[in-house]
């Protein structure tokens, strides 16, 4: 049951970051200069990887982006 709400709570981030990029017409790779981290691992951390590294990313995309987590 945890598993699936963690599943639901990535996509929900994913598709929150998803049209953050579109509506500031950026692409993963640009985010990924923003932020000074490969694009691999911005990937990784949109889609929701758990790791420490993943978590500080995605913190600074959303500043970046002004998404606000609920």
């Amino acid at each position: 049951m945890a598993n699936v709400e963690l599943e639901r709570n990535a996509q929900k981030v994913f598709k929150k970051i998803k049209v953050a990029l579109i509506n500031k017409d950026l692409t993963q790779v640009d985010m990924s200069k923003i932020v000074d981290v490969s694009p691999v691992e911005l990937n990784r951390a949109i889609h929701g990887e758990m790791s420490p590294k993943s978590q500080r990313i995605r913190k600074q995309i959303f500043k970046y982006l002004n998404i606000k987590v609920s």
